[in-house]
């Protein structure tokens, strides 16, 4: 019963992983175009254009906020970036002083130095 279940919960995740790669793929083959004279919804009269379009067949006056949001959207983004970046060159920093001082202090006498300086490097970079 056990294997079973972690069998199903690998498949759930693998078929969510085609799910969102399908719909990134749709999402960026879909092209955004300003809808044509013929195809403006007129007062009364429903909208020519089917649901499912309606997103990315828009009227030319909202370009505009399209831009600024989009413009918007990209500088979250890009921050959130900068600050990831920023923290897996923290990381990968320390990781590699643990590793030059996990490599240095092999000698007997050295480890109980070696993991003092351990704690005096991470004070140090910390603060």
């Amino acid at each position: 019963m056990r294997r079973e279940f972690t069998r199903a919960m690998v498949l759930q995740k693998h078929q969510r992983h085609e799910l969102q790669a399908r719909d990134e793929l749709v999402m960026c083959t879909t092209r955004i175009r300003v809808r044509l004279p013929h195809e403006a919804a007129l007062g009364g009269l429903p909208d020519p254009i089917p649901p499912h379009l309606r997103a990315s067949v828009v009227h030319d006056w909202e370009l505009d906020d399209m831009a600024e949001v989009h413009v918007a959207d990209r500088g979250a983004y890009e921050a959130d970036l900068r600050r990831a970046t920023s923290q897996v060159k923290f990381l990968e920093r320390l990781r590699n002083e643990d590793r030059a001082e996990v490599g240095g202090g092999g000698g007997g006498g050295g480890g109980g130095s070696s993991s003092g300086g351990v704690e005096h490097s991470r004070d140090g970079s910390g603060g």
